[in-house]
């Protein structure tokens, strides 16, 4: 998760989600590195989906 208002640069947050498989990416307009604290909902709400689709338990079992 990213904001147009970042401190990290939108291409260097564009650059790490496109070389990690599987990854996700969701660049807020009109908000700041400081998200989760000057927005909690938003925040919230983001992780909240995040976490609902994309956890499987099974993705996370370690192999013998």
């Amino acid at each position: 998760m990213t904001t147009d208002r970042d401190v990290i640069r939108e291409e260097h947050s564009l650059f790490i989600y496109q070389h990690i498989p599987k990854a996700h990416l969701a660049m807020l307009p009109v908000e700041t590195h400081h998200l989760a604290r000057q927005n909690p909902d938003l925040f919230n709400t983001m992780v909240e989906k995040f976490l609902s689709a994309s956890y499987r338990p099974h993705d996370y079992r370690f192999k013998n």
